[in-house]
Parts: structure tokens; sequence; C-alpha cells
């Protein structure tokens, strides 16, 4: 039930954002360990059975849909990418369960959280059909095809079918130019490999920190700062946890005071920092509504095709109705 309610709260976080997909890993990594130290197994057989069915429909299904959708003008700069990156992602996961305990508790443990995302998105859409609520098409696309839409804003395309030299490319890039601390990724990795011997488990954490911030690196923004701290912490809470309390504190304090000058340069010293970027920002409505009532061509993303092509509820009369109060 848990792991059901965190597939919900993380169908949550991907309306939001798009790219938080790849912190599911952290989720993904707890699994082995709930299902080993969870005394609460789930006894009902009927309930098993269909976590496990519904995990292999639901697969089934995906990749259907993904053969289906290749087709449309959409997909053709970019065609099999989600595919390609969930059929790798799906057996990387079924071997990391099978090399763990309790292979099919994390089955069901995995498919639960699944549940619960499914529903999530299917109960959304039903309230958008009875016009509860108003909900574009496009972020069903969008959230059943995370890697394609995140490549649309970085403008990485494969013109065509994924290959793998655009694969090696992107990763390429990705190494090419650290954009976040050096002094930070040193302190890091010096502590997972003094305590890799004694806990090995710590491997895997440094790997879901490495592909999150590798992906922030590839599609790089100021505000990915804060995601960093996130799972930097994260990690970095679980390698000093069997220090001495002195070089504890030592550590600690060094880690505040590069993530404090840090914060300092991107948010607030900065040229165009973040801070001043933001509260200077402009009303991205008024560019589109000058460009529907004066005419004035936005020359940014922020126009009337964007708007009308990834919110598909807008047509002219609503704009109209908007715009005569913005401007």
């Amino acid at each position: 039930m848990n792991f059901f309610i965190a597939g919900i709260f993380f169908a949550f976080a991907m309306l939001a954002k798009i790219q938080i997909i790849f912190l599911a890993l952290y989720l993904i990594y707890l699994i082995p360990h709930v299902s080993k130290n969870n005394k609460n197994e789930i006894n009902n057989s009927f309930v098993k059975k269909y976590l496990i069915f519904s995990l292999i429909v639901g697969f089934i299904f995906f990749y259907i849909l993904q053969l289906y959708i290749q087709k449309f003008p959409s997909f053709e700069n970019n065609k099999y990418i989600d595919l390609v990156f969930f059929t790798l992602s799906f057996i990387i996961i079924i071997i990391y369960f099978w090399f763990s305990s309790n292979f099919k508790k994390n089955l069901i443990l995995f498919s639960s959280m699944l549940n619960g995302f499914v529903f999530l998105i299917v109960l959304i859409f039903l309230l958008d059909k009875i016009n509860f609520l108003n909900v574009s098409d496009f972020i069903f696309l969008k959230i059943s095809n995370p890697i394609h839409s995140m490549t649309l804003f970085t403008g990485e395309m494969a013109k065509g079918a994924v290959s793998i030299d655009y694969i090696l490319n992107n990763i390429y890039k990705a190494f090419s130019s650290y954009r976040f601390n050096f002094v930070e990724l040193i302190i890091i990795v010096s502590l997972v490999l003094y305590n890799f011997k004694k806990r090995n488990y710590l491997l895997t954490l440094f790997f879901i920190f490495v592909i999150n911030t590798l992906v922030m690196n590839l599609r790089y923004n100021i505000s990915y700062h804060l995601y960093y701290i996130l799972i930097y912490l994260l990690l970095f809470e679980e390698t000093i946890r069997n220090l001495s309390d002195k070089l504890i504190r030592k550590l600690i304090f060094t880690v505040l005071v590069i993530f404090l000058i840090n914060s300092l340069n991107f948010f607030i010293f900065k040229d165009n920092n973040f801070l001043i970027t933001t509260l200077n920002r402009q009303n991205g409505m008024e560019k589109i509504c000058n460009e529907f009532i004066n005419k004035i061509p936005s020359n940014t993303y922020e126009n009337v095709d964007y708007i009308k092509y990834w919110h598909n509820k807008f047509n002219d009369k609503n704009l109209k109705k908007i715009c005569n109060e913005i401007i």
C-alpha cells in the first residue's frame, strides 16, 4: 500500500516536472530493502496475482503504444527513444531485483508503485473527459514519453530512429562539461571509495547520483542546483554515517561552506543570476497576447503556436478573452 501511495505522489511530481522521472531510481533502489525488512507481506493471493499480471500487461501495452505512435509527425525526429530507454531500464531493474533477495516480492512492490502512478493518471484523464478538469491531451502524451519530451526542449534530435551514435554522442556531451562544483564531486567520490569495501550498496546510490547529475548537466539550468543539492545530501549522509563524530563535523562544515558559496554565486552574485532573471522575467502571456492581438512576433518559444500546441484547450475565443484582460 505504501508503494501504491508513493506511485500516486510520484505521478503528481512528474506532472509538475517531467525530469523527476530519474529520481524514481531512489524508490526502485529502496524496494529490495523494504521487501527484506517488511514483515507485513501481502497475504491475499488474488492481489499478488493481479499485481504480477498488471505489470506484464502494462509493459506489453506500453510497448504496443510506443510502436503505434512512432508513425506520427511529432516523433519522426526521435523515433523509439522512449522505447529504447524503458526497455534498457526494465532489463536493469529486473537484474537488480534478481540479484537482490525476494525477487517476486520486489516485482510485486514495483508493480504496486506503477499501479499507483497509473491510477492517478487514469483518474485525471477521466476527470478531464467529464469536464471536471481541463487538461491538455499533450500532458498525457508527455508523461508516457518523458525522454522524447525532454529532447524537444534541448534540441537534441536523432533525425530519425534512435541509434547507437546518437546515444553515445549524448553521453559524451553529458560527460564533456561538468556544470557543478568539482570540489564537491571529489569529496563525494572519496567518501564512496573509502566506504566501498564495508558498504558496497553505496555504489548503487552513487550510480543514481551520477545519472541524475549528468541529466541535469545535459539539460542545464541554474535552478537545477536545487535538485542537485538534494541528491548530493542524500548520498553524503550515507557516506559519513560510520565516520568519527569529529570528522563528520568537519565534513559537514566543509560541504555547507561550499554550498553557501555556490548558492550565493549562482543565485545572487553571478551576472544574470537566477534571482534577477526570475524577478525581471516578463509575463509570457503578454508576449503571446501581443502576437495574437497586435501581431507583434514573440521571437521566443512563448508564442501563439506554442500555447495552442501544448494547451489544446486554448482556442482563439479563449485567447481573446484572456488577452483582453491582460493588454
